[in-house]
């Protein structure tokens, strides 16, 4: 793997967080680092982030400083005279909090020069990434291409790790279809509260083509990947996974959302775990009619995993009504509701869901920002 590979992502949400910070680690913020508008990236400094309670060095760079002259961009950690609470990466690196023990220990309270080496992430940054990761939320899709757009180049592979089907085709759109894969991320339970993200299972990120070949991009994605630690599989079905995973969100998600559960709601008999699996047999109808056979068997081995998910954690749409942000209400029920127009099958379980869902964020005194 060429050292001069980098990976730049979107969305600081439980996935962004958790594979950012996982990559972070291995590859170092020279290769890897968030990109976010100015307010974002504000934010951020402010809050840190944190991933199972530690603080995490992330590197985050704006549109704006990707379009400056590289000589001209200060991005990277604070020297001596710079020593704060927080940095615009995150969380005080444990670097910076290193040397500001060594500060405090040294008579005086001064710094000599050669106390501080040359921090890992380099100051400056200009041009487009080897690997662009989507990993917002559903309604902030459209912003976040504008948002990344300056990194994405004639050979950038885009991939998304939204859920549902259709996020594919707006990258497509908006970048080209040459280089946009198809990704499922499935099996984890981290949970986030503002900027910091807890999790027990990481579960995996599943990537292909979609037309069943390993093309090169996949080959470099899956290298890339695994080289930053992160769990990361090649699958020539992709099409079927996503669809499965579409019907596990329609059930898990919007049934914890709704019944105002976390994950041990749906792992024992109840009207959480029944109304989870009757919009789960609605989409795994409609898949049927879109070309796609997904079997009992599957519904089944997702129950299986469901089960073995920690049961205070929650799934991302009942942490955003718990949170007053947009859910990605379209992007489940939603789907389905339009499929089953199209092919004229009801979908009582998931109106239901889909109306009650509206009605949650209806109640919002106020809706707070999307997680990108």
């Amino acid at each position: 793997m060429e050292q001069n590979k980098t990976i730049g992502i979107i969305g600081a949400g439980a996935l962004g967080i958790l594979y950012g910070a996982r990559m972070t680690q291995a590859l170092g913020q020279s290769r890897v680092f968030f990109v976010a508008d100015e307010a974002r990236a504000a934010r951020y400094g402010r809050e840190g982030f944190f991933c199972n309670g530690a603080p995490c060095a992330l590197r985050v760079v704006t549109p704006a400083e990707a379009a400056q002259p590289a000589e001209a961009k200060r991005n990277g950690l604070w020297h001596c005279d710079a020593l704060r609470p927080q940095t615009r990466f995150g969380a005080q690196p444990s670097e910076a909090r290193l040397l500001a023990r060594r500060c405090r220990a040294q008579a005086s309270n001064r710094c000599e020069a050669a106390a501080f080496s040359e921090p890992e992430t380099p100051r400056e940054y200009a041009g487009p990434v080897t690997l662009a990761i989507f990993a917002v939320k559903g309604p902030g899709l459209l912003e976040s291409i504008e948002t990344m757009r300056p990194f994405i180049g004639a050979d950038t592979i885009v991939l998304s790790l939204l859920n549902g089907v259709s996020s594919e085709q707006t990258l497509c759109e908006a970048f080209g279809a040459a280089h946009v894969l198809y990704a499922v991320a499935q099996g984890t339970d981290a949970t986030r509260v503002g900027t910091a993200v807890t999790y027990r299972n990481e579960g995996q990120i599943l990537i292909g083509s979609g037309t069943g070949q390993r093309t090169p991009d996949v080959e470099t994605a899956q290298a890339l990947l695994a080289a930053g630690g992160a769990p990361v599989v090649v699958c020539d079905d992709i099409l079927f996974r996503q669809w499965s995973k579409l019907m596990l969100n329609v059930g898990l998600n919007q049934a914890c959302a709704v019944h105002d559960v976390p994950y041990g709601g749906v792992q024992k008999p109840g009207a959480p775990r029944d109304t989870m699996l009757a919009a789960m047999r609605e989409a795994q109808t409609l898949a049927a009619r879109e070309g796609i056979t997904l079997t009992d068997a599957d519904i089944d081995a997702w129950m299986q995993m469901t089960d073995k998910l920690n049961p205070a954690g929650m799934p991302s749409m009942r942490q955003d009504t718990l949170a007053h942000r947009k859910t990605e209400v379209e992007l489940f029920s939603g789907t389905i509701r339009r499929l089953g127009q199209k092919h004229g099958v009801p979908t009582p379980v998931n109106d239901w869901l889909y109306e009650r869902i509206l009605e949650i964020e209806k109640s919002y005194t106020g809706i707070s920002p999307s997680a990108s």
